[in-house]
């Protein structure tokens, strides 16, 4: 059975340095990085029934190539907390282990950590105070909360501690920086009443209060109508540096500029992956969603996080494998997916122009209706398949060429028309230089037929012994 991609072309580049034996998408880590135009994601390893974050790989599409980052054994973790920007336009990502080790690694060219350390409590903001990455943890036993100030060899954690009364009715909610000072958001039973602090008195309402870091006086954002498990999986963790709860709800809950506000947004999807696109020091979340990945049809979604709405495109599924098609007309595929291969993104590049990028690394330019933009005729794709299966270069007269087994396909493929003119200037040479006979005889005609015979039968023979590993390689056919 002749396999489609392999001869006519899969709609997909390839890129370079790819391993295949790495796993790019984990549905234990559906995260990813948009970061100084290149897209980053996480190395996973399966070890004992879990799965670890064990490096960072990183798609470079200006030079089609991927470059890997491996973890410290004693840093790779099994959920991810935070990942960050620094001041220095690196990247900060925080991990914990066993549910209690933190793991924090930086990333900039290369992979540095810091020291590991145990978590007194559960974490409820990671930033950047004074260029030093600081982690707020909750309530642990009578003490509301610690920070650790993590440095370069050194990890230093500091109590945080309310006037003796807030000290004993408030939980750290989440945590931001304001003028390099933390500020809390804190969740209590109690409400203020002719100035009295009694308990309200019903699990349906939840009251706030906000403290910086010297906790002099509290700021009083209001009470919300809402138990504090419901307001604990609807908030939106991002103003803490926190990565949003898997699953969300269809419900964001934020918190901004010492108000709530509530905003309805899409319910998470069977597939989802996060991404987190660095802006300077801000970032900005979106989301490649479908529920439809194992129907026969169906869309994939990208949206803003807090968004309802969203760019889409649409596939179908034939022997398992994906094929994208044009937006409305399912007979004009575009892309075709292998086995297990399937979308992980979609990102607009500028006007009609987007990259769809799949959980193998290949990936595809398109415009607004999903048609490519480096569609490839035949001997395009013959060239790019050939150097894809038979990658490498040799080095003749300061100049790269192809290896002798890529170049013998090419001869394979293309090789007969050359030989047969080789053939042909061959015999017209031979006759030129052969000495006239001095006396008439009837001279011997050779045909145009004749002339490419010889090299018709040399193409025979390169032919007959180099099909079957040619088959072989390009998979057209499995012996």
């Amino acid at each position: 059975m002749v396999k489609r991609e392999s001869y006519q072309g899969d709609g997909l580049l390839h890129a370079k340095e790819m391993n295949p034996d790495s796993t790019y998408f984990s549905y234990k880590f559906p995260y990813g990085i948009r970061m100084h135009n290149n897209l980053l994601g996480f190395n996973t390893r399966k070890i004992k029934n879990t799965v670890y974050a064990t490096g960072l790989w990183s798609l470079d599409i200006k030079t089609q190539s991927v470059s890997h980052f491996s973890f410290p054994e004693t840093h790779r973790f099994e959920s991810l907390v935070s990942i960050m920007p620094a001041p220095d336009s690196s990247l900060t990502i925080v991990g914990l282990s066993s549910d209690s080790v933190v793991k924090v690694l930086h990333f900039d060219t290369t992979i540095t950590v810091y020291p590991i350390f145990n978590a007194p409590a559960n974490i409820c903001a990671v930033h950047y105070i004074n260029n030093i990455p600081e982690i707020v943890f909750g309530r642990h036993k009578k003490l509301v909360g610690s920070i650790a100030s993590i440095n370069d060899s050194t990890i230093n954690i500091r109590k945080y501690e309310l006037p003796s009364f807030f000290d004993r009715i408030c939980n750290i909610l989440g945590a931001w920086p304001e003028n390099n000072k933390w500020r809390f958001l804190l969740s209590t039973e109690y409400h203020r009443k002719n100035d009295k602090w009694i308990l309200i008195g019903t699990k349906n309402k939840t009251n706030f209060v906000v403290f910086d870091e010297r906790a002099v006086y509290p700021d009083l954002p209001g009470t919300l109508n809402k138990s504090l498990n419901e307001i604990t999986n609807q908030f939106d963790y991002s103003i803490s540096g926190l990565i949003p709860k898997q699953p969300y709800t269809d419900t964001l809950l934020i918190f901004n500029k010492a108000k709530f506000y509530e905003k309805i947004i899409c319910k998470p999807k069977d597939f989802n992956c996060i991404w987190f696109n660095m802006l300077g020091q801000q970032k900005v979340l979106t989301v490649f969603e479908s529920n439809e990945l194992n129907n026969d049809e169906g869309i994939f979604i990208n949206r803003l996080f807090n968004a309802q709405t969203g760019d889409t495109i649409q596939f179908v599924k034939e022997s398992d494998k994906t094929i994208i098609h044009q937006s409305e007309k399912p007979d004009s595929r575009q892309i075709f997916m292998s086995e297990n291969e399937f979308p992980i993104a979609y990102f607009k590049l500028s006007k009609d122009s987007n990259i769809i990028i799949t959980n193998k690394l290949n990936f595809s330019f398109v415009n607004d209706k999903c048609r490519l933009l480096d569609r490839q005729n035949f001997f395009r794709l013959v060239n790019t398949t050939v150097l894809r299966k038979e990658p490498g270069a040799m080095i003749l007269l300061d100049g790269n060429f192809p290896t002798m087994r890529a170049i013998t396909w090419f001869i394979l493929l293309y090789g007969l028309i050359p030989i047969w003119i080789l053939s042909i200037v061959t015999i017209w040479l031979i006759e030129a230089v052969r000495p006239k006979p001095k006396f008439a005889v009837r001279e011997r005609n050779w045909t145009f037929m004749m002339r490419i015979m010889p090299g018709s039968a040399i193409y025979l023979l390169f032919f007959l012994f180099n099909i079957y590993p040619f088959l072989k390689t390009f998979s057209i056919f499995n012996f």
